[in-house]
């Protein structure tokens, strides 16, 4: 066999070898689900949750309010039963628990009291504007947390932000340029509505937290992990 068709040979060979990987890659990633992890969660299986008073760490006085607004419809779309977010907040107030405070009350007196399976815990990390000489940034950060009642255990926890930019163009005449853009800097801060930056980091957030029981998706995701689990155990 001529050499010419011996490396043509292991040059099929390679992208064949290339091609199945691309394949299993391709369809892993497609998946998008990692079924340990899933498992674990799905153990719980939290059905209903409470929304606790946020933690407010910004100046921004109203923004813990305006975050938790955005929480109820995304976590219900998602299948999950939530507490009415306004007569939870009215009972820790008459308890006298307000922002802040949250984290004093332990998860196991959440479910004695409200028969929670979980509860959602929230930090305003960043709810402002920076700026600069030709720009703004208008920025919303927080991070999520959901906890089991029954044991503490930490079952999800991402970080959601979205910011908000103006930038300014740079002309010949550069001191116009700079009143310009300073202008359209404030132009953008002042006139940013906060609320939708605020529901775009939730959202983001919740892109990571699985489908709750009433989800379409919900019992596929419970046969899958079912027929995952059996073929751990053939395994061992």
């Amino acid at each position: 066999m001529s050499c010419k068709i011996k490396q043509c040979l292991k040059y099929k060979a390679c992208l064949s070898y290339v091609y199945v990987l691309f394949i299993i890659f391709f369809f892993s990633g497609c998946n998008g689900y990692n079924w340990a992890r899933e498992s674990l969660y799905y153990s719980v299986a939290p059905r209903t949750i409470i929304i606790m008073p946020p933690r407010n760490l910004t100046s921004a006085v109203e923004s813990g309010r305006f975050l938790t607004a955005t929480l109820v419809k995304p976590l219900v779309d998602l299948g999950y039963y939530v507490f009415p977010v306004e007569a939870t907040m009215a009972i820790f107030r008459q308890e006298g628990i307000d922002e802040g405070m949250a984290l004093q009350i332990s998860p196991a007196r959440l479910c004695d009291y409200f028969a929670a399976d979980a509860a959602l815990y929230l930090d305003v990390e960043s709810w402002d504007t920076l700026y600069a000489v030709l720009a703004s940034d208008v920025r919303v950060i927080a991070n999520y947390r959901l906890v089991s009642t029954k044991t503490g255990n930490l079952l999800w926890q991402n970080r959601g932000e979205c910011h908000r930019s103006s930038h300014g163009h740079v002309s010949d005449n550069i001191l116009a340029s700079i009143i310009t853009s300073t202008i359209n800097a404030a132009i953008t801060a002042t006139t940013t509505q906060y609320f939708t930056l605020a529901q775009e980091a939730t959202k983001n957030a919740l892109s990571t937290l699985l489908p709750g029981y009433r989800h379409p998706d919900y019992e596929r995701i419970q046969q899958e992990i079912m027929n995952w689990e059996k073929k751990q155990k053939k395994q061992r």
